[in-house]
Protein backbone atom coordinates (compact mmCIF):
# COMPACT_ATOMS: atom_id res chain seq x y z
CA UNK A 1 0.00 0.00 0.00
CA UNK A 2 2.75 2.80 1.18
CA UNK A 3 4.77 1.57 -2.15
CA UNK A 4 1.59 2.61 -4.65
CA UNK A 5 0.97 5.59 -2.66
CA UNK A 6 4.91 6.44 -2.94
CA UNK A 7 4.25 6.04 -6.76
CA UNK A 8 1.70 8.31 -7.19
CA UNK A 9 2.98 10.91 -4.99
CA UNK A 10 5.98 10.95 -7.55
CA UNK A 11 4.23 10.62 -10.90
CA UNK A 12 2.19 13.72 -9.39
CA UNK A 13 4.93 16.02 -8.57
CA UNK A 14 6.94 14.63 -11.99
CA UNK A 15 3.66 15.78 -14.12
CA UNK A 16 3.42 19.08 -11.83
CA UNK A 17 6.60 19.95 -12.29
CA UNK A 18 6.81 19.76 -16.24
CA UNK A 19 3.68 22.39 -16.35
CA UNK A 20 4.45 24.40 -13.65
CA UNK A 21 8.82 24.06 -13.54
CA UNK A 22 10.21 25.11 -9.76
CA UNK A 23 13.11 27.01 -9.07
CA UNK A 24 16.02 25.13 -7.92
CA UNK A 25 19.53 26.55 -7.18
CA UNK A 26 22.29 24.74 -9.21
CA UNK A 27 25.70 26.12 -8.80
CA UNK A 28 26.20 29.78 -9.17
CA UNK A 29 22.41 29.62 -10.97
CA UNK A 30 18.92 29.44 -10.58
CA UNK A 31 17.17 26.60 -12.91
CA UNK A 32 13.65 27.14 -14.08
CA UNK A 33 12.96 23.86 -16.29
CA UNK A 34 15.13 24.51 -18.98
CA UNK A 35 16.71 27.58 -18.28
CA UNK A 36 19.39 28.78 -15.95
CA UNK A 37 19.22 32.15 -14.81
CA UNK A 38 23.12 33.43 -13.95
CA UNK A 39 24.17 36.92 -12.26
CA UNK A 40 26.59 38.78 -14.22
CA UNK A 41 28.53 42.05 -13.90
CA UNK A 42 26.32 43.33 -16.58
CA UNK A 43 22.71 41.67 -15.63
CA UNK A 44 20.93 38.08 -15.51
CA UNK A 45 22.13 35.71 -18.14
CA UNK A 46 19.39 33.50 -19.41
CA UNK A 47 20.45 30.36 -20.98
CA UNK A 48 18.70 27.40 -22.77
CA UNK A 49 20.12 24.09 -21.10
CA UNK A 50 18.70 21.81 -23.77
CA UNK A 51 19.74 24.06 -27.00
CA UNK A 52 23.00 25.13 -25.26
CA UNK A 53 22.11 28.59 -26.28
CA UNK A 54 21.62 32.02 -24.76
CA UNK A 55 18.42 33.21 -24.71
CA UNK A 56 18.83 37.22 -23.70
CA UNK A 57 20.32 39.37 -20.36
CA UNK A 58 17.75 40.46 -17.83
CA UNK A 59 18.36 43.73 -15.67
CA UNK A 60 16.53 42.35 -12.64
CA UNK A 61 15.74 39.30 -10.93
CA UNK A 62 12.52 39.71 -11.43
CA UNK A 63 12.66 40.53 -15.26
CA UNK A 64 14.51 37.38 -15.43
CA UNK A 65 12.22 35.07 -12.99
CA UNK A 66 9.29 36.72 -15.77
CA UNK A 67 11.19 35.86 -19.03
CA UNK A 68 12.73 32.49 -17.66
CA UNK A 69 8.97 31.38 -17.09
CA UNK A 70 7.56 33.12 -20.68
CA UNK A 71 10.44 31.45 -22.41
CA UNK A 72 9.47 27.70 -20.58
CA UNK A 73 6.02 28.03 -21.65
CA UNK A 74 6.70 28.65 -25.32
CA UNK A 75 5.68 32.27 -25.40
CA UNK A 76 6.65 35.89 -26.38
CA UNK A 77 9.09 37.36 -24.02
CA UNK A 78 9.39 40.48 -26.09
CA UNK A 79 7.20 42.63 -23.24
CA UNK A 80 8.58 41.22 -20.41
CA UNK A 81 11.82 42.56 -21.73
CA UNK A 82 10.59 45.96 -22.39
CA UNK A 83 9.41 46.00 -19.02
CA UNK A 84 12.47 44.75 -17.44
CA UNK A 85 13.67 47.83 -18.73
CA UNK A 86 11.42 50.15 -17.69
CA UNK A 87 11.81 48.72 -14.72
CA UNK A 88 16.05 49.27 -14.95
CA UNK A 89 15.56 52.70 -16.40
CA UNK A 90 12.93 53.70 -13.37
CA UNK A 91 14.70 52.17 -10.50
CA UNK A 92 18.00 54.00 -11.57
CA UNK A 93 16.17 56.96 -11.69
CA UNK A 94 14.77 56.84 -8.27
CA UNK A 95 18.52 56.28 -6.83
CA UNK A 96 19.52 59.69 -8.70
CA UNK A 97 16.37 61.73 -7.61
CA UNK A 98 16.98 60.57 -3.83
CA UNK A 99 20.77 61.75 -4.31
CA UNK A 100 20.05 65.04 -5.44
CA UNK A 101 16.70 65.54 -2.65
CA UNK A 102 19.63 64.89 -0.21
CA UNK A 103 22.48 67.37 -1.65
CA UNK A 104 20.30 70.03 -3.47
CA UNK A 105 20.85 73.44 -1.81
CA UNK A 106 18.07 74.84 -3.45
CA UNK A 107 14.41 74.67 -2.02
CA UNK A 108 13.00 74.53 -5.66
CA UNK A 109 15.44 71.90 -6.89
CA UNK A 110 14.49 69.38 -3.72
CA UNK A 111 10.66 69.54 -4.93
CA UNK A 112 11.58 68.74 -8.25
CA UNK A 113 13.43 66.07 -7.81
CA UNK A 114 10.19 64.92 -4.75
CA UNK A 115 8.43 64.96 -7.90
CA UNK A 116 10.25 63.39 -9.93
CA UNK A 117 11.02 60.79 -7.75
CA UNK A 118 7.08 60.05 -7.39
CA UNK A 119 6.69 59.54 -11.15
CA UNK A 120 9.95 57.17 -11.08
CA UNK A 121 8.89 55.15 -8.11
CA UNK A 122 5.15 54.60 -9.96
CA UNK A 123 6.34 53.27 -13.26
CA UNK A 124 8.62 51.19 -11.57
CA UNK A 125 5.88 49.94 -9.50
CA UNK A 126 4.08 49.08 -12.43
CA UNK A 127 6.79 47.24 -14.31
CA UNK A 128 7.60 45.75 -11.25
CA UNK A 129 3.68 44.41 -10.79
CA UNK A 130 3.56 43.58 -14.42
CA UNK A 131 6.63 40.88 -14.61
CA UNK A 132 5.77 39.83 -11.17
CA UNK A 133 2.36 39.07 -12.27
CA UNK A 134 3.73 37.01 -14.92
CA UNK A 135 5.74 35.01 -12.70
CA UNK A 136 2.97 34.19 -10.28
CA UNK A 137 0.16 33.74 -13.13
Amino acid sequence: MDENLSKQLAYIIDTGTRTNPLPMRKGNSIRIGKVAVRLSKKGYILFDCVDSEQICLANSKVGALAIAKLYNADRDITKAQDQDKIYEKHDNDCIFYEYGIKNAKDIFKKDLAHVRLGVSEANRDKAYRFLEAIIFD
